[in-house]
């Protein structure tokens, strides 16, 4: 046993402080996503919009992350990663502030797109990020700790989307009419969260950003790895896509 904690203590000491800060700056990025999955379809419900506007813009969000994944594989694969964390960052909030501050359908199928997609990258590009800093030892810590960290902000960032709104609520009570009264509490809500959000940048900005290794450019996008596996590659992700096909009809929408 005391071996075990023994091992365990030193792969702690071996985490880089590049690490550190992205997990750090992932949570705060966490607590925006999470924010968003709350309070997104119950501000466009009280907005007035129908469920199949409610419906579409959960697909756009969706489509943006279906548009994101290939370009951010390349994109990991080639560039420094620290820009493009900063930059998936500033845009996250950016499209959750327009999301909550317009009353275009248009503006708001663009802005759900755009979260799709940026948050879309910061997921993918964490594989990489993790075997750049870190080594063989330590490395699956890392990614726990990472997967484990997504979790926790998911818990508080939903908890601080609902409390913003019942704060809000209370704030504004008497200074609007009660019928903006709830349009209020959201938006202020929504403004706050990207905040939260935009402050990830800070510790991603202090990460020193490793260039890829030239094998790492090497095999990335190969197009004769992709035919060469296509059955498995096939036969790996049937699953997944039934399973978010489900997903997808029910949870959603089920604050809704």
């Amino acid at each position: 046993m005391r071996k075990i904690v023994a091992d365990y203590i030193i792969d702690l000491k071996l985490i880089t402080r590049n690490i550190h800060l992205f997990l750090f700056g992932g949570l705060l990025m966490g607590l925006l996503v999470a924010s968003m999955q709350l309070l997104m379809n119950l501000y466009l419900k009280d907005m007035g919009f129908g469920e199949s506007f409610i419906g579409r813009t959960l697909s756009f969000n969706a489509l943006g992350g279906v548009l994101a994944a290939l370009p951010a594989a390349y994109l990991a694969a080639r560039f420094h990663i620290k820009p493009i964390l900063i930059v998936s960052t500033i845009l996250m909030a950016v499209a959750f502030f327009a999301m909550g501050h317009t009353d275009s359908q248009a503006v708001i199928l663009m802005a759900g797109l755009s979260f799709g997609f940026f948050s879309t990258i910061r997921g993918i590009i964490a594989a990489p990020f993790i075997m750049r800093n870190s080594s063989e030892r330590e490395r699956m810590l890392v990614f726990t700790a990472n997967y484990s960290l997504w979790m926790v902000a998911a818990i508080i960032g939903s908890y601080m989307g609902g409390w913003l709104h019942d704060y809000f609520l209370v704030y504004f009570n008497g200074t609007v009419a009660p019928a903006e009264l709830e349009i209020y509490a959201y938006r202020y809500a929504m403004l706050v969260t990207s905040i939260v959000g935009l402050t990830a940048i800070i510790p991603f900005m202090f990460i020193k950003a490793k260039k890829p290794a030239p094998e790492e450019v090497a095999r990335a996008f190969s197009w004769k790895v992709l035919k060469a596996n296509w059955r498995l590659l096939f036969k790996l992700n049937v699953p997944f896509m039934l399973l978010g096909t489900g997903a997808g009809l029910i949870i959603p929408i089920l604050n809704l």
